[in-house]
């Protein structure tokens, strides 16, 4: 019996440390285990601070894009006010070329009538001298 008790002393001190190996690998696989948990909860608040900030980063890009938007609105109406302004320009253009006209037309008779007030004047002296 002795040979069967120190067989069976052998076993149970294999299993006594196979126990305790197991115990240290439950321990080790646990800290392992803590310890992915909290990178993991290290990577999800940095995943939600990163959320955030493209948040932070899409309402500025909105925001953005409306002032883009009413630029975009006031150049349009400076756009219209400028045509409009240009076609007024033309206008004035042709009443000032009108004008001109008038103007030319205007010297031309006073120059006329000026030559035929000379010569009524000359007329004039020479009724003056035969009377």
């Amino acid at each position: 019996m002795d040979k069967s008790q120190d067989v069976l002393e052998k076993i149970l001190s294999r299993l006594d440390s196979m126990d305790s190996r197991f115990d240290n690998m439950e321990v080790n696989v646990t800290e392992g285990l803590d310890k992915m948990g909290a990178r993991l909860d290290k990577m999800d608040t940095r995943f939600d601070k990163m959320e955030t900030r493209f948040d932070k980063m899409d309402a500025r890009f909105d925001s953005l894009e409306s002032k883009v938007d009413e630029i975009k609105q006031e150049l349009n109406s400076v756009r219209e006010q400028v045509i409009k302004n240009s076609e007024g320009i033309a206008d004035l253009n042709v009443k000032v070329d009108e004008v001109k006209e008038d103007i030319s037309s205007f010297q031309e008779n006073m120059e006329f009538l000026n030559d035929q007030q000379v010569e009524i004047k000359k007329d004039v002296w020479k009724l003056k001298r035969r009377a």
